[in-house]
């Protein structure tokens, strides 16, 4: 049972969080990307409010007192799915992280959620529609559902090799000639930025072109049929990049997306797609082990 202090502490701090998220966050849809994140990180969440915060959500994932999640203080339910997705029986902080020799890293964490989407169609389509949506890309829902796979022909990598030795984090393929798409993921969970994406994007042309035309090597456009995503916990990553030629040019750009905002939509949509049953625990303890990355710092 946690004591007195511990207990104090947590509600002291719920009742500090619940301030800022009642009275001086943004519009939902606007919080986890674009220039919102960063005039909001520089605003209310400034100095103090990001220990705070830091510390409340590290006890929220490893000890899960909150009555949502567990058992416990609690903040408004509304609040907590505003953060951390809606409740369901398979939500990932109804699990115990991965068990893991050493802190988890960002190889560590590219190859497990590659572990647990592989020949799992419902979710790698969550998974693909929270990435869509948390990177204001596709926002038309119908062409969200056009772009994403129909079948189970899935192939999803980690460390993909590409020219000199790089590795994009995860790469997604599907299809066949005109149907045949490919997505890569670029992830971060520190704050340094300095990435190959050109070469990233060379090796993702590669991957596509043989899946359309195996023995025609260039002069294709590939601009729709191809997503770059770069997978961020910091807003200084975005800092970095925002003004690269990859991430401003007006066609195909590389699109910024927060793991904190990617997870909660995780959550809505794998609960969407698992009506009648519950993915396997595996991957809830790896979408746990990437929320305690995330917020507390583990």
């Amino acid at each position: 049972m946690r004591n007195y202090t511990e207990q104090s502490y947590c509600n002291a701090l719920k009742d500090q969080i619940q301030h800022v998220i009642g009275g001086l966050q943004p519009e939902p849809r606007n919080f986890f990307y674009d220039k919102s994140l960063l005039s909001f990180i520089d605003g209310p969440f400034a100095a103090a409010f990001v220990e705070e915060t830091r510390n409340i959500t590290s006890l929220i994932c490893k000890e899960s007192c909150f009555d949502s999640y567990g058992h416990g203080a609690s903040l408004n339910s509304s609040d907590l799915n505003f953060i951390w997705g809606q409740d369901w029986p398979g939500h990932a902080l109804r699990n115990p992280p991965i068990f893991w020799h050493r802190p988890l890293r960002e190889a560590d964490i590219t190859k497990l959620i590659v572990a647990t989407l592989q020949d799992d169609r419902l979710s790698i389509r969550a998974f693909l529609r929270a990435l869509c949506e948390s990177s204001g890309s596709l926002n038309d829902v119908e062409n969200v559902e056009r772009f994403l796979p129909k079948h189970d022909d899935v192939a999803v990598r980690a460390e993909d090799l590409a020219k000199g030795k790089k590795r994009i984090d995860i790469l997604f393929e599907w299809g066949k000639g005109g149907a045949a798409r490919v997505v890569v993921l670029e992830v971060k969970f520190g704050a340094s930025a300095e990435n190959p994406f050109d070469v990233y994007e060379e090796q993702a042309k590669i991957r596509l072109r043989k899946r359309i035309h195996p023995d025609k090597r260039n002069g294709d456009d590939f601009s729709s049929a191809i997503g770059y995503f770069f997978v961020i916990q910091h807003a200084s990553s975005e800092r970095e990049v925002r003004k690269k030629s990859c991430f401003t040019r007006d066609c195909n750009a590389w699109r910024v997306v927060y793991w904190q905002d990617l997870l909660r939509r995780w959550e809505e949509h794998l609960q969407k797609e698992y009506v009648t049953n519950i993915p396997d625990s595996a991957g809830a303890s790896v979408r746990c082990s990437i929320f305690n990355k995330v917020y507390g710092g583990v």
